[in-house]
């Protein structure tokens, strides 16, 4: 997004009652840009009041096709929960809710669910990897101070051999 300035100093003109493409041209501004700025201001009114997404419907399908409420799908959650599904994320959940109560959902409503139940195992903390480090580079002024070595590995007729190369670094 662009510095708010141009957008504003456009609109002031604009509903003064100047040309829209004169005001724009002048300040720098393309017309797509200005017109982009004004929907999001428009969006950033609304907000507030209506949520992004479709409205949740508050029911989900059994496998023979009658529906089950969201409170019962709570019940069920809670009881797995209390048994045997303590240590289930929301993924295992869903599984079980599809397996054990032939019901057809998704893992994005049971994680919903859990969230409003506030049964949600806490997220794991990824490890972090030891950085990897490079040698320091010291200065190297005269020879026999610096010396570096490579092992190579090579094939001759049906054989492997290593070559050792050895190198003395200097200045």
């Amino acid at each position: 997004m662009i510095k708010r300035t141009p957008v504003i100093i456009a609109q002031k003109w604009i509903n003064k009652g100047y040309k829209a493409n004169v005001v724009l041209d002048f300040v720098g501004l393309a017309a797509s840009t200005y017109y982009d700025n004004l929907k999001h201001d428009r969006n950033k009114d609304n907000s507030s009041n209506n949520p992004k997404g479709r409205p949740i419907p508050g029911y989900s399908y059994h496998l023979k096709g009658h529906k089950v409420s969201d409170e019962e799908i709570k019940e069920y959650l809670m009881e797995l929960v209390a048994g045997d599904g303590f240590p289930y994320g929301y993924r295992k959940l869903s599984k079980c809710l599809k397996e054990d109560y032939f019901l057809k959902i998704n893992d994005k409503k049971v994680y919903r669910l859990c969230k409003e139940l506030d049964i949600l195992k806490p997220q794991r903390k990824l490890k972090k990897h030891h950085p990897r480090k490079l040698a320091k580079r010291a200065k190297v002024t005269n020879s026999n101070e610096l010396w570096e070595m490579d092992v190579k590995y090579g094939f001759i007729k049906g054989t492997i051999n290593s070559f050792s190369i050895v190198i003395n670094k200097c200045c």
